[in-house]
């Protein structure tokens, strides 16, 4: 799932209108940004909110699609 950065306390706080139905604060979730200046924090608000298996994935984006890209 994709999710903006600016709408993480809309959609992962349980007792927001517009949060995403469903979650399981018990799931992994990996956090990714360009640089890791939007994504630690991120990171930081969602265990905030409860959720217990938070992760930023160090390097970015970038560094996602260099180890999962073929040659």
């Amino acid at each position: 799932m994709l999710v903006d950065a600016g709408a993480v306390v809309d959609q992962f706080n349980p007792e927001a209108p517009r949060r995403i139905s469903g979650l399981d604060r018990n799931r992994e979730i990996v956090v990714c940004s360009v640089s890791s200046r939007r994504a630690i924090p991120t990171a930081e608000h969602l265990r905030r909110l409860g959720y217990r298996h938070v992760y930023y994935l160090a390097g970015g984006y970038a560094a996602w699609q260099t180890r999962h890209t073929t040659a």
